[in-house]
This record gives C-alpha cells, sequence and structure tokens, in this order.
C-alpha cells in the first residue's frame, strides 16, 4: 500500500515538473534562433517577451518581420508572413514611435521627436526637461539614399547608439529638397538594447525599400 501511494505521488511530481518544463513559448526566428520565452504582449510590429531562464529579468523586444513562427505554450502555433508587417507605413509608424519614447541626441541633454516629410525624415530636438520645447534649427535626413549603418554599441546603464553616415538634405527656394550634403556620423543614443535594436532594425527596413 505504502509502495501504490510512493509510486502514484513519483507520477504525480514528474508530470508537474514535465508541465512546467513545457509551459513556455517558443520564438522561431527567421535567421534559425529558437529563443524560449515567455511573451508578455503581441503588439501589431512587434512582440515583447522575457527569456524564459529569466523570467525576472528585463522586457525584451523583437519585430514581427524577425520571427518565423510562434508555438505557444498551450500547443498553437502562429506563422508570421513578411509582407504582412513590414510596409513602408508601418515601418514608419515603429520610427516615429520608437524615436519619440527612447531616443536623445549624443549626450542625452536633447530629445528626439520623429516625423516624416513626405520620404526623408526630420528629427526636431527639444530638451528633456521640455520635451515639447522644440529648438528652431533641425536636420533632415535621406535615409532613401545610401546609409552606412554601424553595429549597434552598447554603453552603461542600459544605454545603447546607433551609429549611422546618412546624408542631409536642404530646401531650394522653391521650397523643394534638391540640395544634398554629407553628413558627420549621426550618433542616435537608444534607452534599452532591444530598443536600440528595434528602432536600427526599422530604419535599415526603411532604407532598403528604396534600394
Amino acid at each position: 500500500m505504502i509502495i501504490v501511494k510512493y509510486s502514484n505521488y513519483l507520477f504525480l511530481v514528474i508530470i508537474l515538473l514535465t508541465t512546467t518544463i513545457n509551459a513556455q513559448d517558443k520564438i522561431f526566428l527567421k535567421s534559425g534562433e529558437k529563443i524560449e520565452a515567455k511573451i508578455i504582449e503581441v503588439n501589431l510590429n512587434d512582440i515583447k517577451y522575457k527569456k524564459f531562464s529569466n523570467l525576472e529579468g528585463p522586457l525584451r523586444t523583437i519585430i514581427k518581420d524577425a520571427i518565423h513562427m510562434v508555438l505557444y505554450e498551450n500547443g498553437e502555433s502562429e506563422m508570421f508572413s513578411t509582407k504582412d508587417y513590414i510596409s513602408l507605413e508601418k515601418t514608419k509608424g515603429l520610427i516615429i514611435e520608437y524615436f519619440d519614447k527612447y531616443a536623445y541626441t549624443h549626450h542625452g541633454d536633447f530629445k528626439y521627436t520623429a516625423i516624416f516629410d513626405n520620404d526623408y525624415l526630420r528629427l526636431l530636438k527639444a530638451p528633456r526637461s521640455r520635451p515639447k520645447d522644440f529648438l528652431k534649427f533641425n536636420y533632415v535626413y535621406d535615409f532613401t539614399d545610401y546609409c552606412g549603418f554601424h553595429n549597434l554599441s552598447k554603453r552603461a546603464e542600459g544605454i545603447v547608439f546607433i551609429n549611422v553616415y546618412v546624408n542631409i538634405v536642404i530646401k531650394n527656394k522653391y521650397g523643394e529638397y534638391r540640395k544634398k550634403i554629407v553628413s558627420p556620423k549621426l550618433a542616435i543614443r537608444v534607452e534599452g538594447y532591444e530598443n536600440g535594436k528595434v528602432l536600427r532594425d526599422a530604419l535599415i527596413r526603411y532604407n532598403e525599400y528604396f534600394q
């Protein structure tokens, strides 16, 4: 009788352990990588998750166009088609969102706000303490032409830099963008590595639309 009870208890423990081990979402990337995760949010353009091995760790973000498939913990799966998530308008919206939320000038003293002027990207700057008090002078960048993207540069306290060589465009006397000048390297300070990765990927994807 004791042996039977012990066997039943052991079987129950094994079932619970198996359920716990399998109670995770799996994200399969187009690169071939698999991420074992706990998915927190599924948004229009991205998925927010925590690594299953570190559920108390930081919330991470990955854009949907990098994902091949998600296998949820309940056994359901979801396939992701590139054409569904990387339209030009969605990419513009993602760039605006992440600039407005997380991006600053190189030293972090001015906050960026992004707007599109036709296909050119205007970066407005305002003091951190007065994010809507925009400076009168700002640059307009041509991400439709050749751009030289560097790898993300990680810094302390979760700061990451997007470094890119991109031309600046200037309006002529008729109000048309005609003149292009080669800019020095644009260094975008971003709060959070995952946020920097999302923004850099979106800028690269935007540039690729015009190549």
